[in-house]
This record gives C-alpha cells, sequence and structure tokens, in this order.
C-alpha cells in the first residue's frame, strides 16, 4: 500500500511522512510547530507521533544542520528537531528507548478531534441535542437554584429539562453497552464508605459529586449544583475525595486509571477526585501537588499532556461563527459581524456585549479576535454612548466637563490645545500618558472632536509637520516681535494705533498678523494691564464725552479708542458694566451698539421670538428670563431647551441684546442660597451639580489656593468648608457614611420583602421559633454575616437551645427556598435538595432547623410527600 493510501485509510500519517518532515525542520532549523503543521496536525500530536516513529527506527533520522543555525533553540541529538529546552526532550527519547509506554498502542490523540468526545458520553450526547435545540428557549435550571452557572452546566440543565418535557428521565435510561459507563449508579455502592460519608454528614453533597463526576462536569459546575461558595465548595471536595475507599467507591465513574489519563475531547479527568478538566495544569493546586507530584502517582510519563486535546487544536473561524449563532440570536443577530455592528450602534464594546448576553468579557475578546471581528475604540464608544444622551457631557463629572470646556474654548480660540496653559496644561498631559498607557477616559472623545492631535505631545506635533516650527507651536515673545516688524510695527502701541485709526479692533489684527483674533486680544489685554498703555490712541480718539461716536458699522470705544460693534459688551475687558461705562461718559441710556446692528437684530426678529417665549411665562422683558432661569436652575443648554431654540441662536441673540448669561459660580450662588432657603445645608447638597462644585472649592481653599466665591459662600452657609462628618462632628450628631446608610436601606428593604417591619420583629420571630440567626438569613436572603450583625444586639445573650450538629444547612435551605419561591413543590426540589430533606427527618441535632422547615414547607417530610415510597 502506498504512503497517501496508509495515510487515507489510517487517518495517521505514516512513518516515512513523519520523518521527512522532521529532516525538513531539522534542514531548516524548525520546531516541533512547523513539523506539525506540514503534518496537518497539532504539536502535541506531532511530538508523540515523532517518539513512536524515532523508537521504532532511530536510524531513520539523518539529524541535518542548517546552513544558518538558530540562536535561541538547540537541535535534539536523536531527532534533530529544534527546541528552546532540548534537554527535556531528549529525556523523552531516552526514556522511549528503555521501553516506557508513553500512551495506549494503536490510538491517536486526536483520534476524535475537537469537538468530539467518546461515544456515549453524556458530552457526545449534549452536543447531538445543541443543534436541536439552537432556537429553543434556554431551559431554566433546576440545579440548586442558581441561574448563574457555567455554560456546561447550564446546557446539561437545559437538557435535562427537555428531555422531561418529552417523558425521557435521564435517570431511568437503560445502560448502553456502547457507553463509557454502564448506568448512573447509586448515591453510594459501598456500605462500609456510606457509614464514612454519613459519619462526616456529606451524605447530600457525595451523591451530588458523584451526579457532576458522572455528567462529565467541573469543579465550578459542582459550586453551582451546591449553590454555594468556592470555598464551602473547594472544601467539601475536597473533604470527600480524601475519605478512604472514595476511589473504589466511584467505580466505573473513574474512567482514569493507573497509567491511563481519560479526555473525552474536551476535558480530561483527574485521577485523584474525578472531576473533569480542560487542564489539570491549575486543578492540581486544589490537591495541594504539582504536575511532576501528580504524574507520579497517576502514574503517567513525565511528557504525557494533563490538558484536553481541545485546548491545543485551534478553531476556525466557521466553527466560532456557528458555536456563536445561538449566542447572538437574543439581540437579533445571526452573525458574529452582525453583533459586532448592534453593539457599535449603542457604544458599546467586547464588555458591554458581554453584559447584554450574560457572558464573561474574556469569552467575547478570545471568541470575537479569533473569528477577526473587530470592535470599536473605547473612544469611539465614549463619543457614541454621549451622543445617545440628552446631553452628552452628562457622562463627564464637574472636573472634567470644566475642563473639556476650557478645552473646547481654547480650540475656538487658538486652533489647537498645543497653547494650553496653567490646570488645562498639566492634566492634558497627565492624559496624554493615560492614553498612551492604553487608558481610555470619558473626556478622550469630546477631545478628540475638538483636537484630534491633543494626544501628541507639541514637540511630536511639530516633528510630524503639523506646525512650521516651535515658535508657532509655542508663542514666544519673539515670534511676536517678528510677526510685528513683518507689518512695521514696533510692538503693541503701534497695533493699537493702527487698529484705532482703521476702525478696526482684535479681529482686524489678527488678520493683519496671521494668528488668531483670541490670542490677540488676549496679548493685547495684558498690554492694557499698564494704565498708560490705554492711552496709546489717544489722539485717534472721535468719540467725545456725552455722545456715542458710531461710523454706521462700529462704534469707537471711550476708553481705549478700538472700534467695536457693540461697546456695551467690550466694556467688560475695561471691568466695566454697561451702566457704569454710561455714567462715567455722561451718556444716559443712549445705545453702545453700531446703527447695523440695530437693523441687523430687527431683520432677525430674535427680541420678538424671546419676548414671546417670556410673555408665556408671565415675564415682562427679555432681560427676565435670564433671573427666571437662575431661579429655576437652568443652565444656557437648559434655557435653549426650556425655549424649543438651539443654543447657539440664544447665544447669539442674547450676545445681540446685549445680555450676559451668569457664570457658572454665579448659578451654583444660587442653587446654594436655594439650598439653604429650603432647610439644607452646602456639606450635603441635594442637588448633584452643586456637591461637585462645592467640593471643588471646599479642596481649592484647603489647600490654600484663592477664590472670589469664598466670601459670598460663608456669608450663605459659615461651615460649606466642612464635609458631612466634619458638621457632624462639630454639631455633636451621630455620622453615618454614605455607605452604611446604603446598608441600612438595603436591610430595610430586605426586611418587607420578607414580611417584617423591624429587626425586632425578626429576631422575635427568631426566638420564637429557637433558631439561629442562619434562619433570618435564609428567609431574607441576605449573607449569614450581616443578619448576625443585625440580629445579635436585639437579642443580647441569645444561644440556640439543643444540640448542634455542624453539618451544613446554609446551602440546602437556600436552595429549598429559592425552588420554592420560583413556583416549586417539594417533591420536584432538585435530589440533593431532596436527599438532604430525607436525612432531615431523623436528625435530632439543630432541631430548630425541623421547626423552619415545618413553618416555611409544610409536608416536607418523607412520610406526607407524594413522591416518597411507601413502607
Amino acid at each position: 500500500m502506498s504512503t497517501l493510501d496508509h495515510e487515507q485509510f489510517s487517518g495517521r500519517p505514516s512513518a516515512a511522512t513523519i520523518v521527512e518532515a522532521v529532516d525538513w525542520a531539522a534542514s531548516h532549523g524548525k520546531g516541533i510547530g512547523a513539523v506539525a503543521e506540514r503534518l496537518g496536525t497539532t504539536p502535541i500530536d506531532a511530538l508523540l507521533e515523532v517518539l513512536d516513529v524515532w523508537a521504532a527506527s532511530p536510524e531513520s533520522f539523518r539529524r541535518p544542520r542548517p546552513v544558518e543555525p538558530p540562536r535561541a533553540t538547540s537541535q535534539c541529538s536523536y531527532c534533530g528537531v529544534w527546541f528552546a529546552d532540548v534537554a527535556a526532550h531528549e529525556s523523552a527519547h531516552e526514556e522511549r528507548a528503555r521501553g516506557r509506554a508513553q500512551r495506549d498502542p494503536g490510538t491517536s490523540a486526536r483520534a476524535e478531534g475537537p469537538g468530539h468526545p467518546s461515544a456515549g458520553t453524556p458530552r457526545a450526547r449534549l452536543q447531538q441535542a445543541r443543534e436541536d435545540r439552537a432556537r429553543e428557549e434556554r431551559a431554566e435550571s433546576s440545579l440548586g437554584g442558581n441561574e448563574r452557572l457555567v455554560p456546561a452546566a447550564i446546557e446539561w440543565a437545559a437538557l435535562a429539562n427537555r428531555a422531561a418535557r418529552q417523558g425521557d428521565d435521564p435517570r431511568e435510561r437503560t445502560a448502553d453497552p456502547e457507553a463509557d459507563f454502564t448506568s448512573v449508579p447509586e448515591a453510594v455502592r459501598d456500605p462500609e464508605f456510606a457509614r464514612v460519608v454519613e459519619r462526616a454528614g456529606l451524605a447530600a453533597e457525595y451523591a451530588a459529586l458523584r451526579d457532576v463526576i458522572r455528567d462529565h462536569l467541573s469543579l465550578n459546575d459542582f459550586r453551582a449544583v451546591l449553590a454555594t461558595g468556592s470555598g464551602k465548595c473547594s472544601a467539601v471536595a475536597k473533604k470527600l475525595s480524601t475519605l478512604p475507599g472514595y476511589a473504589r467507591d466511584l467505580g466505573e465513574l473513574l474512567l482514569s486509571v493507573p497509567g491511563h489519563l481519560e479526555d473525552d475531547g474536551e476535558r480530561v479527568q483527574c485521577h485523584l477526585c474525578g472531576l473533569w478538566m480542560t487542564s489539570l495544569a491549575v486543578h492540581l493546586s486544589f490537591h495541594g501537588i504539582d504536575s511532576a507530584e501528580y504524574r507520579r502517582r497517576a502514574g503517567l510519563a513525565h511528557d504525557v499532556p494533563i490538558t484536553s486535546r481541545a485546548r491545543f487544536i485551534a478553531r476556525t473561524p466557521e466553527q466560532i461563527e456557528q458555536e456563536w449563532k445561538p449566542r447572538v440570536e437574543p439581540i437579533g443577530c445571526t452573525t458574529m459581524a452582525e453583533a459586532a455592528e448592534w453593539a457599535a450602534e449603542r457604544g458599546l464594546g467586547a464588555r458591554g456585549l458581554a453584559r447584554e448576553l450574560s457572558l464573561t468579557p474574556n469569552k467575547v475578546e478570545e471568541d470575537f479576535a479569533a473569528a477577526g471581528v473587530a470592535f470599536i475604540s473605547r473612544s469611539e464608544q465614549w463619543r457614541i454612548r454621549a451622543e445617545l444622551r440628552s446631553d452628552p457631557k452628562d457622562v463627564l463629572s464637574v472636573f472634567q466637563r470644566a475642563l473639556v470646556g476650557e478645552a473646547e474654548q481654547l480650540v475656538q480660540e487658538d486652533g489647537s490645545l498645543v497653547h494650553a496653559s496653567g490646570r488645562l496644561r498639566t492634566v492634558l498631559a497627565r492624559w496624554r500618558a493615560a492614553a498612551a498607557a492604553g487608558r481610555e477616559l470619558a473626556a478622550f472623545a469630546f477631545l478628540d472632536a475638538a483636537d484630534p492631535g491633543w494626544r501628541a505631545s507639541p514637540k511630536e506635533r511639530v516633528d510630524r509637520g503639523e506646525f512650521d516650527n516651535w515658535g508657532q507651536a509655542f508663542r514666544t515673545e519673539a515670534m511676536w516681535r517678528e510677526r510685528m516688524e513683518r507689518v512695521g510695527w514696533l510692538g503693541w502701541s503701534d497695533a493699537v494705533r493702527w487698529a484705532a485709526a482703521e476702525h478696526g479692533a482684535f479681529a482686524e489684527i489678527a488678520q493683519r498678523l496671521g494668528c488668531s483674533e483670541m490670542s490677540v486680544a488676549e496679548k493685547v489685554k495684558r498690554f492694557w494691564e499698564e494704565p498708560e498703555n490705554l492711552r496709546a490712541a489717544e489722539d485717534l480718539q472721535l468719540a467725545l464725552p456725552g455722545e456715542v461716536y458710531d461710523d454706521g458699522a462700529v462704534v469707537q470705544c471711550h476708553v481705549c479708542g478700538l472700534w467695536f460693534k457693540k461697546v456695551g459688551v467690550h466694556c467688560r475687558v475695561h471691568g466695566l458694566d454697561t451702566a457704569t461705562y454710561q455714567r462715567r461718559f455722561g451718556l444716559g441710556d443712549a445705545r453702545l451698539s453700531s446703527t447695523i446692528t440695530h437693523v441687523r437684530r430687527a431683520d432677525q426678529g430674535a427680541e420678538d421670538v424671546l419676548q414671546a417665549k417670556a410673555a408665556e411665562r408671565n415675564l415682562e422683558r427679555v432681560e427676565d428670563l435670564v433671573s427666571w432661569a437662575l431661579e429655576h436652575g437652568l443652565g444656557m443648554a437648559e434655557l435653549a431647551k426650556e425655549l424649543e431654540v438651539s443654543r447657539g441662536w440664544l447665544t447669539d441673540a442674547f450676545h445681540d441684546m446685549g445680555l450676559a448669561f451668569p457664570t457658572v459660580g454665579e448659578q451654583m450662588i444660587v442653587r446654594a442660597r436655594a439650598e439653604i432657603a429650603a432647610g439644607g445645608n452646602l456639606s450635603t447638597p441635594t442637588d448633584q451639580d452643586l456637591r461637585g462644585w462645592i467640593k471643588q472649592l471646599r479642596s481649592k481653599r484647603h489647600r490654600g489656593l484663592a477664590s472670589n466665591y469664598y466670601a459670598v459662600l460663608d456669608a450663605v452657609d459659615p461651615d460649606w468648608s466642612l464635609n458631612e462628618k466634619a458638621r457632624s462632628e462639630r454639631l455633636g450628631l451621630d455620622y453615618r457614611s454614605p455607605s452604611s446608610r446604603k446598608h441600612d436601606v438595603f436591610w430595610e428593604q430586605r426586611l418587607r420583602r420578607a414580611g417584617w417591619v423591624s429587626t425586632a420583629q425578626a429576631a422575635d420571630w427568631m426566638v420564637d421559633l429557637g433558631a439561629s440567626p442562619v434562619a433570618v438569613a435564609v428567609v431574607m436572603n441576605v449573607p449569614v454575616s450581616t443578619a448576625t450583625a443585625r440580629i445579635r444586639p436585639a437579642v443580647p445573650g441569645y444561644e440556640v437551645v439543643g444540640e448542634v450538629s455542624g453539618t451544613p444547612i446554609e446551602a440546602p435551605l437556600r436552595a429549598l427556598l429559592a425552588h420554592l419561591r420560583r413556583g416549586g413543590t417539594v417533591e420536584t426540589a432538585p435530589d440533593p435538595v431532596r436527599v438532604w430533606l430525607e436525612a432531615r427527618a431523623n436528625e435530632t441535632r439543630d432541631r430548630w432547623v425541623n421547626r423552619f422547615l415545618d413553618e416555611v414547607a409544610p409536608g416536607w417530610r418523607p412520610e406526607n410527600r407524594s413522591d416518597y415510597p411507601p413502607a
């Protein structure tokens, strides 16, 4: 038979093909991975095949040397393949030479391939049923009342429920001679071991553990069945597996025997406890041993993998897509790409999709990456979620919102964020470092929209050509002098005189210098800080006291001599409001805006529109809208929404009419006064925005920074700088932290749900029953520690009367009550719970448990149950 025929009919590569692949890898400096790829198998299978062929005919391997040997690996002196740890590999050859069997003869580690467990195993039946129930609603789990099981346990619960609906009880199936196990064994077969388990008080737990082992499930699945914590579950499983006679009583359930590790195609079975794991490497810490000690105890060679072959066989994108098809159906998708698009439309990534599908984020990230389906970036997620909100910046904290506002204003004025200074510059540097480290904050999406290049430092932006030179990135005095010399000016005095003569202002100077208007305005304002500089254009002053000089387009300022469309707005630069400016220069009630501005405003009709809006709210003037907004705690955006106009239109309208909307600080002061008037205080304001603003000012004051609002707040509330705890201590009041208050609310809710109005009533019920706080914890569905801490002070010195068994009580009680709350009965309770109830009927210790069961589940005793066989 030819080599091709042999490979076709045997399913395994021939010895000649293996030798050819190994010699090729040796001559090219390749490792076992290249051999596996050439043979079309996994590295583990390829390694075992090479060892088998070498043990049969070592002379067939030529071990050629490559022209340029690799530096990080060494060549095996037996087969010629290159390994990083060649000594460990050569020891495997030496053991083969001594005749140690590595695995069962005539079998291949990849005989069945991924996703094809041994015939007749529960996993094989489960996989066959997956396609049938792909579009069915996932059945409710009946394992201990815990609905958050691992996927394998959920699938088994659903399959069992589906079989029950069809009248097929898995526990009544007859033995299958083709299966890996004969039938469902009884709870305990060895009478001696039964007594050992009974003395340990673990009969119900052992019955559940046998079911888990029978169904090829893991320790996590066992924890889900018991509906208990991981620590308690591990302690129970460890105690059971160390009892004398445990392995003998498992019998045919223990398929891993000395010298053989059972692999069902998806999981391998532990020799020590019988549980099934994808890999035993991590599980061995449960037994307190390492892999070398485990192989010694199990009689396995040191190169036998203790991981299921499914871990070494990569799934194709098609297999992953088929596996995910039923998972994405609940969100109306049929493919993984559609699921990613569905998540992108809602601003979700892998974690968000995992939350929607009740899966782990790691599972979603790994499978989508393996299938080649990408999610949108974190910053894009923030941007989309922000767009879906009524106010996109609601996602930001008060501090972030203020900084983003400063950044957007700087970009609007200067075109980029490279000129940031002060606090904004410091925070941007910190955010750049966070972005470089892979972190994404909510503010990043807004910064990306304002200045897409902000994540790079100014130097990096200059290096990649965004700016011509360093002078353009950092506006130094030398750059300003260079630009002024280019137009023939010696300084800002010449610039101001030119603008006054040309009936211009900041915009005209900026256009002449080739820079932004806001940057010029900032420089001119600094120039005017010296009082004598305000007289730089004194000889060009046409506006005289007592009159407004209007050339038809702009009006001249009486202070600096520059020309503006609205001097009433510009006069704030000089520290004057409109009334003070008019009074100082004897202008009376004269308008401080140009004629063309009046005409344009009349054409737009903005004042008429706002006047009508004001009349709808019983306001006489448009100016009253500002005070009305403050009284109702509305900002500019909220007021625009209330008036059903755009924020930009409202801002322009107020600007044209010479109205100034209060700053954030002024709005917060109004809210603070309203808080005090309502009987509150500024240590715990109910307004979230006010609370954040007060917290920032409190922090600034403690750091010794100045603010104009300190004196105003001192007048409103002298203790505003004290937090809630400090204020309570000063007034001599009892203080409870927010977390304690939250726990109090949680406790009160659970009391009402249990039918009690107070902790004292719950304590009286416990005392009348003669129970421990465990009963209260189970009824209220809270941790025992929480119930104990709340109940003990209500009944000081109380102790449970009677002998205490020390056996697990909480877990079966919780499982039973959860089953009853879902509408179940004692007869339909899970098997571990029913076994436990049967044992409780004859238990003389912890008698309060029986009284508790009589109250919450009448008829629980075996003689009163319809499913209990007659004597």
